[in-house]
């Protein structure tokens, strides 16, 4: 399993790059709007974006989800109640997304947000 903790210091944000190196996937959660840095470390691992996952609604920063989507083609997860204005994959409490030998499970913490559990 890859997993990369990518922060940007300057904007208080958090994303991660999860990944199979048996499948060379990878899923980027909570991507902030600068992708370039997403799809290079994806290339820098010699994996492919199968999937994007939003935890929550970004108040704190911009999202970089719906641009990095159009770009690579991949579905954009976030969680039952969210209301984007924009096509995504609705999350479930308990749900398991399987990429090669990873699997995350899907954990509601409020109607707002999502944890995952690799």
């Amino acid at each position: 399993m890859i997993f990369k903790q990518i922060i940007k210091e300057k904007e208080g944000c958090t994303s991660y790059l999860i990944g199979s190196e048996k499948s060379k996937t990878c899923i980027i959660v909570d991507p902030t709007e600068n992708i370039k840095d997403f799809v290079d470390i994806a290339k820098k691992n010699n994996v492919r974006i199968a999937g994007i996952i939003e935890t929550h609604t970004h108040a704190d920063h911009l999202s970089g989800a719906k641009e990095l989507s159009e770009r690579i083609g991949a579905d954009i997860h976030m969680y039952e109640s969210a209301k984007p204005l924009f096509r995504v994959q609705k999350l479930k409490e308990g749900q398991h997304i399987k990429f090669g030998d990873v699997e995350i499970e899907i954990l509601l913490n409020t109607r707002t947000s999502a944890k995952i559990k690799v």
